[in-house]
């Protein structure tokens, strides 16, 4: 079961959350088992029921959205640039900011995600599931309603977290028109491929047939680890211009350059050119650092890329990028 709240209005003071806590309460209790349910408090909009992140991302007119996730309960991991992101994407996406009143104000903006998602993650663990030590995937979404007002929607669910080691991926032709911002439009652009992908994948990785240049995944980033002449261990990663740059991604960037071992490459890998690929990864929120183990090029001759095993500098990478998770995340508690 998952938890929405939309919102019309900017929120300047903090909400009364044991309030409207209560009165959900009784509409819970009035209501048949396993109902959705719907309440109204003040200006704020709430449902509970079974809609997943990707009806929650299909149910509203084109905007701009953004994901994130729990690390702990309360804990959310870099939520200040998942704000800035939405802040961002209004002028990105040509949404007639001015429509947008006080949520093209980053401040007010941020105040009012702040406030929603400390009510929304109260709300989970009081109606959902109290104990909510598994993570959840919190997502965002900004656009106008069909009135032309600005609407803001907060969407909380358990988040699916891969429990395999390594997974595996394939290509497929395609491309994504607007790289640099998390565009709702591009959440149906992709089904076709996420519905054509091998059963046993967990991403699909976007290829340039002409070229043979590999960008990024429907959801993740993509990239490969280069052995060069010299026995240098390089991170290839596509340029920034040409992906959308994901919170983990520019993590990795940071853990890679920091790193005596491993170089960072802004470089499209060639998928006609992978002979020193010594490893690959994909990154997002749900997956954080997700070593491949078999990659299916998906050419004329069906060939396909194994990893006998993961290399250690992955590894080695992999347990930084979860450690800094863990120790650098927003407590909305201390929020007030």
């Amino acid at each position: 079961m998952a938890v929405l709240i939309t919102t019309n209005q900017i929120i300047k003071n903090g909400l009364k959350l044991e309030a409207i806590k209560s009165d959900i309460g009784s509409t819970i209790s009035n209501s048949p088992s396993n109902a959705q349910v719907n309440f109204k408090y003040d200006d704020l909009s709430f449902k509970l029921g079974n809609f997943p992140t990707s009806q929650f991302l299909t149910s509203f007119p084109r905007g701009v959205y953004t994901s994130a996730r729990t690390v702990t309960p309360g804990r959310v991991f870099d939520l200040e640039n998942h704000i800035l992101r939405m802040y961002e994407g209004i002028n990105s996406l040509k949404l007639k900011p001015d429509n947008f009143g006080g949520f093209k104000e980053l401040k007010a903006l941020r105040h009012t995600i702040l406030e929603i998602s400390k009510l929304g993650l109260q709300i989970y663990k009081t109606f959902v599931q109290e104990d909510i030590e598994q993570r959840l995937k919190l997502s965002y979404y900004l656009t106008l309603d069909a009135n032309n007002l600005p609407l803001l929607a907060f969407h909380c669910d358990n988040l699916i977290i891969p429990t395999a080691e390594s997974c595996e991926i394939e290509a497929q032709v395609g491309a994504r028109v607007n790289p640099n911002t998390k565009d709702s439009k591009w959440v149906l652009d992709r089904q076709i491929m996420e519905n054509t992908k091998r059963k046993t994948c967990n991403e699909v990785i976007l290829l340039q047939k002409e070229t043979g240049r590999l960008y990024e995944g429907l959801s993740s980033n993509f990239f490969v680890l280069v052995e060069d002449e010299n026995a240098q261990l390089e991170v290839w990663c596509p340029p920034r211009e040409d992906v959308l740059i994901g919170t983990i991604m520019r993590l990795v960037e940071n853990l890679v350059n920091e790193s005596r071992n491993l170089k960072w490459v802004y470089k499209h890998p060639d998928i006609n050119d992978t002979s020193r690929w010594r490893g690959a990864f994909i990154t997002s929120t749900s997956r954080l650092l997700f070593p491949v183990h078999t990659f299916y090029l998906n050419n004329e001759n069906n060939d396909k890329i194994e990893f006998k095993e993961i290399h250690p500098e992955l590894l080695k990478l992999k347990t930084k990028v979860n450690e800094f998770v863990l120790e650098n995340s927003f407590n909305l508690e201390d929020f007030e």
